[in-house]
């Protein structure tokens, strides 16, 4: 074996190592927390608790995944985020959270500093500011020496007069750099955030960014719930052939007040639709692998059937398909959005509300 080989082999095993450890580390914590909401069923706030947590490992497993295999989330330009109230505090406690078992695997601590922040109940892009908390903290920690501190600076800058602030977070440690730093940087530019400072010396590595938050009141939060993604008595026309996404679908949607068709196939919800009059449906959500017909070939059927509405009818992709080749395939069929599996359910609402607020 000659030295080419030889230094693939051991990229190769570095790779798996390091993904095995990414996967079942939160699938450590998702296994133990769902075991405990099942002892604590009796104690409904100690099994929310439990759950919640499944929930948020959950996503960042997702993460994980996403970037162990360079899929780089584009859905936000189809689906975005919009602003969510939440504590800024809390957040932070959080993905303090979801980094802890790193934390403890390499004996280090986090210390959070607030000089000053006078608001924490805040409105924002709660999710994406997550997850460049998390993405940072875990960087950092996994790139440190064992035994040391992580420091999380974040300060306040008010805006007299002014609904919002500007907050100042900057992320050090024992390490010379950060990995995966486009990443990082991109999640900067959707929360239209500003990069203050990255630097690297005798003292380790620091990353500060700056992000722009809204400052909670009654006259925000009463325009918020005005804008609460109410999919209240839509008629949708679900095309997906598993069983069980068709329960959780269903399910989900019944509880919305949602009426639900479901198909089992690309041709079946190409029947269903001319089927019924025009604008019968408010949306359609589509899979793409299915037997019979796929999904993009029943989108092509449906957008020629003019007389029932079909060159207009929202439809949205749903479908585990998640590289950005797949978003642009999706578009290339005249589908209005594109949404990966697992399915997140706030956005999917947010992303119906916004076709009905539209009709």
């Amino acid at each position: 074996m000659n030295q080419t080989e030889i230094s693939k082999e051991e990229n190769t095993k570095e790779f798996n190592s390091k993904l095995s450890r990414d996967i079942r580390t939160p699938l450590n914590t998702i296994i133990g927390m769902a075991n405990l909401a099942r002892r604590n069923l009796d104690d409904r706030e100690k099994a929310d608790e439990y759950l919640d947590l499944v929930i948020h490992t959950s996503y960042h497993l997702l993460d994980q995944i996403e970037d162990a295999l360079n899929i780089r989330n584009t859905e936000d330009a189809i689906l975005h985020h919009g602003n969510t109230p939440f504590h800024l505090r809390e957040l932070i406690d959080q993905t303090e959270t979801q980094v802890l078992q790193n934390l403890i695997m390499h004996n280090q601590q986090l210390a959070v500093h607030y000089d000053p922040v006078y608001h924490e109940n805040l409105i924002g892009d709660r999710d994406n500011l997550q997850k460049l908390f998390f993405k940072l903290l875990s960087n950092v920690s996994s790139n440190s020496p064992d035994g040391s501190t992580i420091h999380f600076h974040v300060r306040e800058r008010l805006q007299l007069n002014l609904d919002s602030s500007f907050f100042d977070f900057s992320i050090s440690g024992d390490t010379t750099g950060i990995f995966d730093d486009s990443i990082i940087k991109s999640l900067v530019e959707i929360l239209n955030g500003t990069m203050s400072s990255e630097t690297s010396g005798k003292d380790g590595f620091s990353f500060s960014f700056s992000v722009e938050l809204l400052i909670q009141n009654k006259k925000l939060l009463r325009q918020l719930e005005k804008q609460n993604h109410s999919v209240k008595g839509m008629t949708i026309l679900v095309a997906e052939d598993n069983k069980l996404n068709q329960d959780i679908i269903s399910e989900l949607m019944v509880l919305e007040n949602v009426t639900i068709d479901m198909a089992d196939d690309g041709l079946e919800a190409v029947k269903l639709f001319i089927n019924h009059k025009k604008d019968y449906y408010d949306a359609i959500l589509m899979d793409i692998h299915m037997p019979v017909m796929n999904g993009y070939e029943a989108t092509d059927c449906i957008r020629n059937c003019t007389e029932n509405g079909g060159d207009y009818i929202p439809i949205i992709a749903v479908t585990s398909d998640a590289l950005p080749e797949d978003i642009d395939e999706a578009l290339r069929h005249n589908m209005n959005g594109h949404m990966s599996k697992p399915i997140n359910f706030e956005n999917l609402k947010e992303a119906l509300s916004f076709w009905k607020n539209k009709t």
